[in-house]
């Protein structure tokens, strides 16, 4: 199973900082320990889900493909869950994109495009531009 920090904030600064090698090695870790002059520190990790082609997936639970084009929508947040009058967050984006291991960026003809702006509390759902069972066109 696989396992990423739940300060996903921190992670990303971390694999930048390693070039991707921190994430590597959370591999089948369920909780990491650093000790940084004398102090013990315990960081606490989540499992990842697993990516299934072929149905949505839903971003930040499962960690995407990454720079391959996607099938994107970008939901806003729920409304009073819990309430008698919850409502649900709209779909604000569809999208092709790609997932470069820390954002969203535009996918173009030519590659890759500029980042999308996730909010707080915004859910990704994902799934293959071309699915499984799809054959591509062109």
């Amino acid at each position: 199973m696989r396992y990423r920090l739940k300060n996903r904030a921190l992670q990303a600064h971390l694999d930048r900082a390693t070039k991707g090698a921190f994430s590597e090695l959370l591999e089948d870790c369920e909780g990491v320990e650093i000790e940084v002059n004398g102090i013990r520190l315990e960081i606490e990790t989540d499992p990842i889900k697993e990516f299934d082609p072929t149905k949505w997936n839903e971003w930040p639970e499962v960690q995407p493909p990454q720079e391959v084009p996607l099938r994107i929508e970008v939901r806003e947040p729920d409304l009073g869950p819990g309430t008698l009058n919850p409502q649900f967050g709209k779909i604000r984006r569809r999208d092709c994109a790609c997932f470069d291991g820390f954002d969203w960026l535009y996918w173009t003809k030519d590659g890759f495009g500029s980042r999308i702006k996730i909010e707080e509390g915004e859910v990704v759902r994902f799934r293959p531009w071309v699915g499984p069972d799809e054959e591509t066109v062109g």
